[in-house]
């Protein structure tokens, strides 16, 4: 039985209409569970709970697989932006960086982890650095999920 079936979009609006916190990532380049999964999630939980579904944050990974792995930067650290914004009621803005390693454990690649409907664009610089980008909203993943 699947997660929806026995919490359902009810249940998770419930959840944010409560004031809790809610972070969702996925990989663009999840081959398992298709990325338009989470981001018609979304786009569901705002009609139900409305203004409350600024409770919940939805990251996509460019070039990310399912969960990890991938062409692209695949790890960040979600879990400290949810603790401040439970804790301190500071929500996660498009200031986390997303890495990806190589097998020695160095950083090669970063990229700014930006909430959706935002997608990196890179601007100038070292293309392997986050720096070179900005967060900016994409139309061409835009699955009516508007904030």
């Amino acid at each position: 039985m699947s997660w929806k079936k026995k919490i359902g979009l009810e249940g998770i609006a419930h959840y944010l209409r409560q004031g809790n916190k809610l972070i969702v990532y996925h990989g663009w380049d999840d081959m398992l569970v298709q990325p338009y999964v989470s981001t018609r999630l979304l786009s569901s939980l705002k009609r139900r709970a409305g203004h409350q579904v600024s409770n919940a944050r939805l990251y996509m990974f460019p070039g990310m697989g399912h969960c990890a792995g991938g062409v692209g930067a695949s790890t960040a650290d979600l879990l400290s932006g949810l603790v401040t914004w439970v804790e301190r009621g500071v929500a996660p803005d498009d200031s986390i960086v997303a890495a990806k390693r190589d097998a020695s454990g160095n950083v090669v690649l970063t990229r700014p982890l930006c909430e959706y409907p935002k997608t990196p664009v890179y601007h100038r610089g070292n293309p392997n650095n986050a720096e070179s980008f900005s967060c900016k909203r994409s139309h061409s993943h835009d699955s009516g999920f508007d904030r």
